[in-house]
């Protein structure tokens, strides 16, 4: 007798079984909608840096996440070398104690900090005063409050881009805010049906994407999309 061939079939839902679920706090930037099958992850730091300058430079400056990294809470500390008309090198010193060095090529470069993950994003407001030698710049990074979930980003920041759940229903909201939900935190799930908010469709749930839901117990399989389930008879 031959092996029977089992065909896992989409039932027209993205959990399949074993779900475990907890609620948790959903944080929306603005009015949006998210399907079911969404990704999400865990904002684990804001990612609004405020950026402090302390010298004689006059600059507009704020401070931004690298792709697919996290800070450390508390104080980035840039401070300038020798500089000759603005331009030089930069030492910056991260909340733990670990630094990263920078050469500009222009009064007006951004101080990009490769190691560490972080960009001092240089604005020209119209009246600049080039930075100096000793010029500082503080960039202080805060905890999210409640580290509530967000949808999942290839590019996220900040815990954006590693996924820890997902959404089993709509969630539809009209204004940008706090919300409490539902969400799916272990169990197996149609692989098919999972969504990254940012594309608005699977096509970009990867194996890696799969593989990075499977280390916090959630399972996507590949279903197919039977008219009629039948295991294969004719």
């Amino acid at each position: 007798m031959s092996n029977i061939t089992i065909t896992t079939c989409d039932q027209g839902s993205v959990v399949m079984k074993d779900a475990e679920y907890r609620q948790d706090t959903l944080l929306f930037s603005a009015a949006d909608t998210w399907a079911e099958g969404t990704i999400l992850a865990r904002q684990l730091l804001n990612n609004t840096i405020a950026c402090v300058i302390t010298g004689t430079g006059v600059w507009t400056v704020s401070g931004s996440t690298a792709a697919g990294r996290t800070l450390q809470a508390g104080n980035y500390v840039a401070t300038a070398g020798t500089l000759t008309s603005g331009v030089g090198t930069w030492t910056c010193a991260a909340p733990d104690g670990q630094s990263s060095t920078c050469t500009t090529t222009a009064a007006s470069d951004d101080l990009v900090f490769e190691e560490l993950g972080l960009t001092i994003v240089v604005v020209d407001p119209g009246s600049e005063t080039n930075f100096a030698t000793g010029d500082i710049v503080t960039a202080t990074v805060a905890a999210q409050t409640g580290t509530p979930l967000v949808c999942y980003d290839v590019d996220g920041t900040n815990g954006a881009q590693v996924p820890v759940g997902v959404l089993c229903y709509e969630m539809v909201q009209t204004a940008g805010g706090s919300y409490a939900g539902d969400y799916l935190m272990k169990g197996v799930v149609n692989a098919t049906r999972l969504i990254i908010d940012a594309d608005g469709t699977g096509a970009n749930v990867t194996d890696a994407v799969i593989d990075m839901l499977a280390r916090t117990g959630i399972t996507a399989l590949a279903v197919q999309q039977t008219a009629t389930l039948d295991n294969g008879a004719t």
